[in-house]
């Protein structure tokens, strides 16, 4: 229904059948990951309308996706590595082997992690499309995103009281200026000095399909790496 209030947006049909495949899984009694989503949604979209492999928002919109897929994880078990080798360098062992076991990092960790493996998986389709990327962009959203709930919090609310009484969901709407304001302002944060910016001109397709190479093996490599580590510290433990 949402789609058909806001018309065919690439990003919102993206969340829309990843949603139905995983939550009618369930009922076909067939397992589905979220990678498996986001493949056929990919497939689904282009079948629809194949307009949308020149869409803008289609591409940055899976690739956020694909980075939070592929690389939360990876980039997450990375700094639990480098944290417990700190560790161990102050010879702190014990805490070193508790907090590289550790399986999930804490809210701003994650959140700090899964911004990152977005700008790192979208920055040479920016940099091919629009020739700059943010520097102080993962700064940004970690700051923007908590905000960003808050306001949609408010707005859902405000919007369930309406249905029962308009004057009050009307009084509740109010308060959702602050995190506006807020949003405002952070999203200004970019122009902080005029350093802020990445700028190069001249960025190819074949510097994305390079950048992409190098990332994917550097993924693998990585990947193996970290799950000899984990059989060593079970070994440990």
């Amino acid at each position: 229904l949402y789609n058909f209030v806001i018309g065919e947006k690439a990003s919102v049909l993206r969340a829309t059948i990843m949603a139905v495949f995983i939550l009618f899984s369930s009922r076909w009694k067939k397992a589905l990951d979220n990678k498996a989503a986001l493949s056929f949604s990919y497939i689904i979209l282009l079948i629809i309308n194949p307009g949308f492999f020149k869409n803008v928002s289609f591409w940055l919109s899976f690739l956020s996706v694909a980075a939070i897929l592929y690389l939360n994880n990876i980039i997450s078990g990375f700094f639990r590595f480098l944290a417990g080798r700190i560790f161990i360098i102050f010879k702190m062992p014990a805490l070193s082997m508790r907090f590289a076991g550790k399986s999930k990092p804490g809210y701003f960790g994650s959140l700090f992690v899964t911004s990152l493996s977005v700008n790192i998986f979208i920055f040479p389709v920016l940099m091919y499309l629009f020739g700059s990327a943010g520097i102080f962009a993962v700064i940004i959203n970690m700051a923007a995103i908590p905000v960003f709930y808050a306001l949609l919090f408010i707005l859902i609310i405000s919007s369930l009281l309406a249905i029962l009484w308009p004057p009050l969901g009307s009084l509740l709407l109010k308060p959702s200026a602050v995190p506006l304001f807020m949003l405002d302002k952070i999203s200004g944060l970019w122009k902080i000095s005029g350093y802020s910016v990445l700028r190069i001109d001249d960025f190819s397709m074949i510097y994305v399909v390079l950048y992409y190479t190098v990332l994917v093996l550097s993924a693998i490599v990585i990947s193996g790496f970290l799950k000899k580590q984990k059989k060593y510290i079970k070994l440990e433990t």
